[in-house]
Formats: C-alpha cells, sequence, structure tokens
C-alpha cells in the first residue's frame, strides 16, 4: 500500500473482539447487524466587545460505541453485568413438561412414575383434557389423607386421588429439573458493575478504484454500559450493547489521552 487512501467504504462490518485490561482473551461478536462509533467534544466560545467571537476553545472529547449484535453473546453479557459463566452439574430450571399417566390402580390412588423428582419440587400440576382445557390439582403433605383434586409427591411419583386421573391422560407439570448448564447472574450488591475492556472493530473497505482493505479500530480502554437490551419481541432476537472509550489504557505513557486508532492496512502491508 503506497498511499493511504482518503476515501473508502466499509463494505463489510467483520467482527468486535474484547480483551480485558491485562490482553486475556474474553469474547467475539461475529454476527454485528450494525454498530457506531460516536465522536463528540465540547467547545467554549471566547467573546470581547459586544459579544464578538474572538476564539473557540476546544476540550473534552467523548467517544460512544454503540451496536446490535444478531445472537445473544454470553461473553459480552459477562462484561455488562459484571459477574462471569459458572459451570455446574446441579444446576436447576424451572420447567413445564407434558406425561402421560401409564400405571396401574393400586390402593385406590394412581401413580404416575415419569419424572424423577428427587428434590425436584413440584409447582403446579394440572390433568389435561381432549379438548385442551386443563384442572389444576392442589398439592398437600406427603402424610396426609388425599381428597378430592389433591395430589401428593414423593421422591419417585404423583400419587392422586382415587379415580381423578386414568391410564392414557396427559398431565402439565411445572416443576424444578437438574440439569448441567452454564449460567451468568446479573446482581446488585454493589460489588458487580459492567467492566472495562480492550476492543478491536474489525472491517473490510474498498476505495474508488476497487481496492480492498481492512480497516480496524482500536479502543484501549472501553467502559461497557450495565444498562442493555436483549430485544426478543421480533422475528429475530438481538442483543445491544454501549461503552465510552476511556482516555490512557493500561500503558499511560503509551496511551496517554488516546481514545481511539483507525488503521487501514491490508495483507501485504
Amino acid at each position: 500500500m503506497s498511499a493511504t487512501p482518503n476515501d473508502l467504504i466499509i463494505t463489510s462490518l467483520e467482527t468486535i473482539d474484547a480483551f480485558d485490561m491485562n490482553d486475556n482473551y474474553l469474547w467475539t461478536l461475529d454476527e454485528l447487524s450494525q454498530a457506531q462509533i460516536q465522536n463528540s467534544e465540547d467547545s467554549e466560545d471566547v467573546t470581547g466587545r459586544n459579544g464578538r467571537l474572538l476564539a473557540t476553545l476546544q476540550r473534552n472529547k467523548t467517544v460512544t460505541i454503540t451496536g446490535t449484535n444478531g445472537v445473544i453473546s454470553g461473553g459480552m453479557m459477562a462484561t455488562q453485568v459484571g459477574d462471569k459463566f459458572t459451570h455446574s452439574t446441579s444446576a436447576k430450571v424451572r420447567v413445564t413438561e407434558y406425561i402421560t399417566v401409564d400405571t396401574t390402580e393400586t390402593t385406590g390412588n394412581f401413580a404416575s412414575n415419569a419424572l424423577t423428582l428427587a428434590n425436584a419440587g413440584v409447582y403446579s400440576v394440572k390433568v389435561v383434557a381432549n379438548d385442551g382445557t386443563t384442572t389444576a390439582k392442589t398439592k398437600v403433605a406427603s402424610t396426609a389423607t388425599l381428597a378430592a383434586g389433591e395430589y401428593k409427591e414423593s421422591t419417585t411419583a404423583i400419587t392422586f386421588y382415587t379415580g381423578e386421573v386414568t391410564n392414557g391422560q396427559v398431565l402439565e407439570i411445572i416443576y424444578d429439573k437438574t440439569v448441567t448448564g452454564d449460567s451468568v447472574s446479573n446482581i446488585a450488591d454493589g460489588e458487580h458493575y459492567a467492566e472495562k475492556v480492550k476492543l478491536y472493530v474489525n472491517a473490510f473497505a474498498e476505495d474508488k478504484c476497487n481496492n480492498i482493505y481492512k480497516v480496524q479500530f482500536y479502543i484501549p480502554k472501553a467502559q461497557f454500559s450495565g444498562s442493555f437490551d436483549i430485544d426478543m419481541g421480533g422475528s429475530q432476537v438481538t442483543h445491544g450493547f454501549e461503552a465510552k472509550s476511556l482516555a490512557g489504557g493500561c500503558n499511560v505513557l503509551t496511551n496517554k489521552g488516546l481514545l481511539w486508532t483507525y488503521t487501514v492496512f491490508t495483507d501485504a502491508a
């Protein structure tokens, strides 16, 4: 590349890569639908006699990075809420499951063994009729005698009052299920806030002669905002973000006052 091109068309917004302030990789946004780097600068007019404008003092540059990712980024979410993902083989989730009664009547009660209920905690049991309507059952203590409309829960079965369910009937059950999974929490304890990261915004560009270039904005210290939207109401789930560039970065001598650096290059450069 013999000369720096002055006019470029951004043809493809590729990725935003994030690293912590010690250069440890955190996450990548690679399904960006849009992103914006907004620059602003305060100015103060110096006036003379009769309000005549003598000069303009420029100060307080600010840079805000905003955008939308086309999928939910778990890594960015952790940065936004100030927490880390944890892996657990005994995570609890509350689920709704539909099972079909398949048992024989014993001692006057029907028992369904289709769920593993050990320490699950059942919160709702409904019998689903053929027309889709449901009839709720009222839970009682495991030692109580069942009455009409009641059920009891053991570690292996749900037992119903005599004659209230039959083989082939569908049950809607809401309960806590033990799963293996990863989770991050948004905690309001005065200690967990959005974090600071290094950002690299990568794109492809073309000049007027159809030459292809790579473009990178480097933000050495970006303070993420804890205010963000996860839009789940439309045809596509999107994950929004906002961060402000802070002057300095870790190396205050090299990056003194640096808000971002814009680099245009080619693989052959």
